[in-house]
């Protein structure tokens, strides 16, 4: 078949030719297609099983307030994160934080 000359070849010849090869190329591409899939699958499930849920955060003691604002009482602070404005508006007047601690704590 390789040394085939398709010029010269009749047209029924080059008609059962085609037919043949496209029914060969189908048959291929069938099967390469199915094992692409399977490959996919695996793939996909290999994903999923290897993306663990994150471990649950462990549980935080309650942080309780430690300073409290004589002029406004609603407003406490537990001496985390960034310091509020009526501290630094205290210290700034020379005053001491211990003035501001609450009782107990």
């Amino acid at each position: 078949m390789k040394n085939m000359n398709l010029q010269n070849m009749p047209l029924d010849q080059l008609w059962d030719l085609h037919e043949k090869l496209g029914s060969l190329l189908a048959t291929r591409m069938t099967a390469e297609k199915r094992e692409l899939e399977i490959k996919l699958s695996k793939l996909q499930n290999r994903e999923f099983t290897a993306v663990r849920s994150p471990a649950p955060r462990r549980a935080y003691p309650k942080v309780y307030p430690k300073f409290r604002n004589p002029a406004d009482p609603s407003q406490t602070w537990a001496g985390r994160g960034r310091t509020p404005g009526w501290i630094n508006k205290h210290l700034a007047s020379g005053r001491s934080i211990n003035e501001l601690k609450i009782a107990g704590r």
